[in-house]
């Protein structure tokens, strides 16, 4: 029986060897199919972002509609867009905190 034996996770134990010339990992057949699907799906959503991106009709951005005039009686929704344009006016600020205190 040897005197000294070497424990199995000691660097004694380390040959030194030549890498391989390409280092390949070995995926399964089903990890190959799943890459290989999400690669096509991903490279026709790299195809159709480049295309939209190159050209495509942009639409002339449309000037807001006009507040509504301060002498109009009516108060529009909260939920409106031109709700925030409307509450500027102090008259209609007035008209609308008279129609709360009703």
């Amino acid at each position: 029986m040897p005197l000294f034996v070497p424990h199995p996770f000691s660097l004694a134990n380390l040959t030194p060897t030549r890498p391989s010339p390409t280092p390949r990992i070995n995926f399964s057949p089903t990890i190959q199919i799943v890459a290989g699907i999400l690669g096509g799906y991903f490279g026709l959503y790299l195809v159709f972002k480049g295309v939209s991106a190159m050209g495509g009709k942009k639409e002339a951005p449309t000037a807001p509609a006009a507040a509504p005039a301060a002498s109009s009686s009516a108060i529009p929704s909260v939920e409106d867009e031109n709700f925030g344009k409307w509450i500027e006016e102090p008259l209609n600020l007035e008209k609308l905190v008279a129609s709360i205190e009703k």
